[in-house]
């Protein structure tokens, strides 16, 4: 009946239609008009498709009620479809129109856990493109790796282009395979082939994620070359999360929009490998678990800007920078966190000659005496300190300095830019290559220490139990080097490796509290790192010699806040000058010397009888470490080795050279070395014996 009746209801709205048109264009008179449908309402053979009962309903003949509408007075056009017809209509597109899939829209986060484990997810891949997949896996490798003088690619060879058409074959249509051959193509040549296997894989991929490289202005960054671009395209079943399925792309290139695509299946995805273009630095909008509700699913654009460049064409506010989305902003130079109240009391900025423009704030009280500089013509200097709260009071996960205009951190674009905190409330700022910017930000994310202030000081002595409120720590192990492992059956496993480096740590934490703790690794100069305490085998990543005590704290989760726009006294002298070389004076002896030369960045020269490192290099975000060579290829009565260690940006680099007590250069025969963010390392092997060495020059550039 609901059928016949909105039947009827749009057969009276053509009808209606019909004869205002007709009437409008003036091709005939209503009084003629209403003749001819009295006639063909005569002559009509068949009867209407509505059962009779619903004309009784009505009461008037159709045709009865076209003529009373052309020989009102009134307008002609009237009622269409009526109130009931109209509710009945949003009622479909209420149940139809979600199911429409927009052809374009951003991606959306998302969130895969549920209340009973993960969330289910309908994706099921088929297992033959599971397989194809694996074997792209191998064929990207080879993306990676280069042969010959002209350092050809692996990737682009005949055989890569063989395997992907075998597998084409076996799987027709499949679109990651069309791309990854499309892609093979165009680096070969054959552009027009190119173009119809990546337009083939976007066509035939059930999802198409985009990206937009842009400048600060918005202006689209076109031709842009991207490395690697890898999406994880995530499966749950039986609340089970499987994230193995990464689907890698390489050597994409953006277009005429700023634009890279790549075909995707549809799931929930993350980002498992950003797509970072060369020589430019990056911004994003941080995103977790995402999934597209649209064919093409738009990811947040990237910002980008040429390395080592200050950026000069935008400005972001806070809410606008990944960085700052969720921080808390200071307000009148305070801001509050948790039981905290951090508070803003000075900003000092050094001149050339050594001496400060100091500038205390409103809520400046019991500030520490400023430093001594005996530096600043080849350094800029900065200080900003907090009034409050104490440093008991809460601990430092991470310290950014950002420019206050773009929010993009100091580091990033300016090289040999720093921080270095002292006692949880100083913050020296500096750089030696370039000035600091008029107006910095800083960001810091903290750890509020629970009402109480429980906090332990643990000395770093194996074996020993110490006790502090009812909480009870006990050393098991301390020692120099890693062991490769634990486990609860074979303990520590292999011999532990670079001693020099590294150091381990095992403890039992035995509390009533119920609280999450806090360990915090604090060295003989000051400096804090934060630990895993709750895993079997803590890993230290400085040497056993540096370390001066634990400290374990009940503290809240991190938090981050953000004083902006800290305005910097004016330098009068811009320019800085070159820094000069910092020299050891070795003088033939197995030793370890410290400069402070370019203070508060900090160098450590070691100097060893023999070729001792050789056997690889590792690095993390605190520091490297060099593995040694086995005994008997250390040949301690005819090599040297030095070790140089600079406490500083991981962006400057450290050259090393070698003379003789009479100052004849040294030949050096090799050496390696790594980088972190905080930091540098080099070491470098002499083919004579460590008593011919008199001074190890050191060059940061």
């Amino acid at each position: 009946p609901g059928m016949w009746w909105l039947r009827r209801s749009l057969r009276m709205v053509r009808e209606d239609c019909c004869d205002d048109i007709l009437i409008t264009h003036q091709l005939a008179t209503p009084m003629r008009y209403c003749e001819t449908l009295i006639e063909a309402a005569a002559c009509r053979l068949r009867s209407l498709p509505e059962p009779v009962a619903l004309g009784f309903a009505e009461g008037e003949h159709p045709t009865a009620r076209r003529i009373r509408r052309l020989m009102s007075g009134g307008p002609l056009r009237t009622r269409r479809i009526g109130l009931a017809a109209v509710l009945v209509i949003l009622a479909l597109a209420a149940f139809l129109l979600p199911g429409l899939r927009p052809e374009r829209a951003p991606v959306a986060e998302t969130d895969l856990s549920g209340l009973f484990g993960w969330k289910n997810l309908p994706f099921q891949p088929d297992p033959e493109e599971l397989a194809i997949i694996e074997e792209c896996r191998e064929i990207r490798i080879r993306w990676r790796s280069t042969y010959g003088n002209d350092q050809r690619r692996r990737f682009d060879d005949d055989e890569t282009r063989i395997q992907l058409e075998t597998m084409l074959e076996r799987r027709p249509q499949f679109f990651y395979v069309q791309h990854l051959l499309g892609t093979w193509h165009r680096r070969n040549g054959d552009l027009a082939q190119a173009k119809q296997l990546l337009e083939s894989a976007l066509k035939n991929a059930p999802v198409v994620l985009t990206q937009r490289y842009r400048a600060g202005d918005g202006t689209p960054l076109t031709e842009l070359p991207i490395e690697e671009m890898e999406i994880e395209c995530n499966q749950v079943h039986n609340h089970s999360l499987d994230p193995s399925l990464r689907l890698g792309f390489i050597d994409l290139t953006t277009d005429a929009q700023g634009e890279i695509s790549v075909p995707v299946y549809d799931t929930v995805y993350r980002l498992s490998m950003r797509a970072h273009p060369r020589g430019y630095d990056t911004d994003m909008q941080r995103l977790g678990w995402f999934r597209s509700r649209a064919r093409i699913g738009q990811l947040p654009d990237i910002i980008a800007w040429k390395q080592h460049t200050r950026p000069h064409d935008f400005t972001r506010t806070a809410s606008e920078s990944s960085l700052l989305q969720d921080a808390l902003i200071a307000t009148e130079e305070h801001v509050s966190s948790g039981p905290n109240e951090f508070v803003l009391g000075r900003v000092a900025r050094c001149q050339a000659d050594g001496t400060f423009i100091d500038e205390p704030r409103k809520h400046a009280h019991a500030l520490s005496p400023l430093p001594q500089i005996r530096n600043a013509d080849f350094i800029d200097h900065a200080i900003i300190d907090l009034t409050a709260p104490a440093a008991n009071q809460f601990e430092l996960s991470e310290i950014r300095i950002l420019d206050s205009r773009t929010k993009i951190p100091l580091d990033s674009f300016q090289a040999g830019a720093g921080v270095r905190v002292f006692d949880r409330t100083r913050f020296h700022v500096y750089s030696v290559q370039d000035p600091l910017p008029d107006a910095v930000d800083l960001m810091l994310t903290v750890r509020n220490l629970s009402p109480g202030g429980f906090q332990m000081i643990i000395p770093p002595i194996a074996g020993q139990v110490h006790q502090h409120e009812g909480v009870s720590v006990t050393i098991d192990h301390l020692a120099a080097g890693q062991h490769a492992g634990w486990s609860s059956s074979q303990g520590l496993m292999g011999e532990p490796v670079a001693p020099d480096f590294v150091a381990e740590m095992m403890c039992t934490i035995k509390s009533g509290k119920g609280s999450a703790f806090t360990m915090t690794l604090v060295t003989i100069d000051g400096r804090r790192i934060e630990l895993d305490a709750f895993v079997p085998q803590i890993r230290i990543p400085r040497p056993l010699a540096e370390i001066d005590h634990f400290e374990l704290s009940i503290c809240e989760q991190p938090e981050t806040i953000c004083f902006e726009n800290i305005r910097l006294p004016q330098r009068h002298h811009t320019t800085l000058g070159v820094l000069p070389p910092v020299h050891f004076d070795v003088d033939g002896a197995a030793t370890t010397l410290s400069s402070d030369a370019y203070w508060p960045m900090a160098l450590t020269c070691r100097s060893n009888q023999g070729n001792i490192y050789g056997g690889g290099v590792a690095s993390s975000s605190c520091g490297c470490e060099l593995y040694a060579r086995d005994p008997d290829q250390i040949h301690p009565e005819a090599e040297t080795t030095i070790t140089v260690e600079g406490l500083m940006p991981g962006n400057l680099k450290l050259s090393l050279s070698a003379q003789a007590a009479d100052g004849a250069p040294l030949q050096i025969q090799g050496g390696q070395g790594c980088s972190w963010q905080h930091g540098a390392l080099k070491s470098i092997t002499i083919p004579a014996p460590l008593t011919s060495v008199g001074r190890v020059t050191v060059q940061v550039q």
